[in-house]
């Protein structure tokens, strides 16, 4: 499965599983790591991420282990996620992450905060699986 970098956060910092025991990792863009990494090492503010992040966690985040989150190499997505931005009007994360739920054949996990305007629709037309979920689940 592909996750934002909520969902990838909760995973990495324990408070959520995502995946099945023998399953492998969840996977994040390159686009979304890199934004939780920024969210982490910017210590001009305190955000929703880097508030949560002691020096323990920044570690994790810079570096996951690959058996908790796998960061997938952009350039295999490149192609899909230029025609997606081509064809519909989507950032650029958002069409790395699109793009990675249609060329790895997986769902695509996603926090409702990080939902763009134009995703269902994208999901819908290109039969990507997009599975919403909520930043903050109940306990």
């Amino acid at each position: 499965m592909i996750v934002d970098d909520h969902l990838a956060l909760s995973v990495l910092s324990g408070r959520r599983s995502l995946s099945e025991p023998g399953e492998q990792a969840p996977s994040i863009p390159w686009g979304f790591h890199f934004r939780l990494v920024r969210a982490v090492l910017d210590t001009r503010t305190r955000g929703r991420i880097s508030s949560r992040a002691d020096e323990q966690m920044r570690a994790v985040i810079m570096a996951p282990p690959a058996e908790l989150l796998r960061v997938l190499d952009p350039r295999h997505l490149t192609l899909t996620a230029a025609r997606l931005m081509a064809r519909y009007p989507v950032s650029v994360v958002g069409a790395e992450l699109l793009a990675a739920g249609i060329v790895l054949g997986v769902p695509v996990h996603v926090t409702d905060g990080n939902v763009g305007r134009s995703w269902h629709d994208i999901a819908l037309a290109e039969k990507i699986e997009l599975r919403v979920q909520p930043a903050n689940p109940p306990n």
